[in-house]
Parts: structure tokens; C-alpha cells; sequence
């Protein structure tokens, strides 16, 4: 079958400023409606995602959350985790591995919210991996939470990452026209605050992991 393709159009541009496009210009994609490529294979059942994969030697995963909003991961009992039948591995911050380049690990053992990851598991079912994940024991030391915004700002609040608790190190300001302005020409205005739960993009392929068991290699 033939592979449809668009024509590239490749422009250096440097430090110079790109025209408007005028109202003659023919445009192929800006105020048009271009279909989805994997669109129709989603909406008829026919795309594969992650979990459609079935491979030998898959292993099924659990986590461990913190019950904690602040402190470290003192101990973690995996006596009886490793009992079940069908627990091949048990990860906890004193073995999860660490690379170079990565900055804080996945699981580690300082706690900063209720429901962070202090350790998984790795099983042959479902059903074992999540019975070894209940079976587990966290002892914590356990810290002073900080929970409102304007408090873990302050210089004397408890540094969650080495560049405090703002991300990036500071605010991403967006500015667009004078807020100053517009509060004095307009007729009233009204103060509130606002908060909203905490937001997470809703990925459609989870499933567990492709990698076989080496016992099955």
C-alpha cells in the first residue's frame, strides 16, 4: 500500500523576519481540517496500545504509595512480600537503580506528598503483585508538612528539590497587556482566590511492561 506523504517546504530563516501572509495566500493546512492519521484506527477498536501486547515471560507491576505528606522512608519490611508466589522482584530506594544523568530517582526515600511511589513490585499475575505490594511495611520518620502555596514559599519553608519548591526555580510569568490599566478603567473589581485540584494528562496506553523474563529468554 501506498504511504501518503505532504510536501516539506524547508526554510532557513536566521535572524530574519518572516512576512505576514497575505490575503491571496494559499494555505494547506492553517483554516483547514486535517483528519487524525491514527484517528479512524482508534475510533473503530483497530489501534494497539501497550496492553493489547502479549508477550511470554510478561511480568505484571504494583506500586507502594506513601501514606505520609512528608518525611523518609525509614525501613520497608519485604519479608512477606517475598513469600507470595509469583514475586520476582521488589524494588525500594535502597536498590533502585540510579543513572548519571537522572536527577531525583522514580523511588527514593525522601516522601513529598501522600501516594508518591516508595517501592513496586514485579509478578507473574496481577493478583500477586498487588497482594506483595499490601504485604510490605514502611516505617517513616516523619517531617512537618508544609500544605499551603503561599507558606512553602517563604525562605524558612522546607526545600523539597535543590531548587526549592517552585518549579524551574521561579514563576513562569505570562504577561499580556496592563493589569494595572485594566483595573482602573473597569467599572468594579473583584478579588478572590481560587484553587483547583492538581491536573495530569490522561495517557491512553497504559499496560503493562513488553520486556520477557529472562527465564524465558
Amino acid at each position: 500500500m501506498a504511504q501518503a506523504s505532504m510536501p516539506e517546504h524547508v526554510l532557513q530563516v536566521g535572524k530574519a523576519q518572516l512576512a505576514a501572509w497575505g490575503p491571496s495566500e494559499v494555505l494547506q493546512v492553517v483554516g483547514e481540517s486535517i483528519p487524525k492519521r491514527p484517528g479512524f484506527d482508534k475510533v473503530t477498536g483497530r489501534a494497539r496500545y501497550a496492553f493489547d501486547v502479549q508477550l511470554p515471560g510478561m511480568l505484571y507491576g504494583a506500586i507502594v504509595h506513601s501514606t505520609e505528606a512528608r518525611a523518609r522512608v525509614v525501613a520497608i519490611d519485604t519479608h512477606a512480600a517475598t513469600q507470595i508466589p509469583g514475586v520476582r522482584t521488589i524494588l525500594t530506594p535502597q536498590n533502585f537503580p540510579t543513572f548519571p544523568s537522572q536527577g531525583r530517582p522514580a523511588i527514593a526515600d525522601q516522601v513529598r506528598f501522600v501516594g508518591e511511589e516508595i517501592a513496586a513490585v514485579a509478578a507473574d499475575t496481577e493478583d500477586a503483585a498487588r497482594e506483595a505490594a499490601r504485604a510490605m511495611h514502611v516505617r517513616y520518620e516523619k517531617y512537618h508538612a508544609v500544605i499551603e502555596p503561599e507558606e512553602a514559599m517563604q525562605p524558612s519553608a522546607p526545600q523539597l528539590t535543590p531548587a526549592g519548591n517552585i518549579g524551574g526555580g521561579g514563576p513562569e510569568m505570562y504577561e499580556r497587556g496592563s493589569l494595572q490599566q485594566g483595573e482602573a478603567e473597569a467599572d468594579a473589581v473583584y478579588e478572590q482566590r481560587y484553587a483547583t485540584e492538581v491536573q495530569h494528562h490522561n495517557p491512553l496506553d497504559l499496560g503493562p511492561a513488553d520486556q520477557p523474563h529472562p527465564r524465558h529468554q
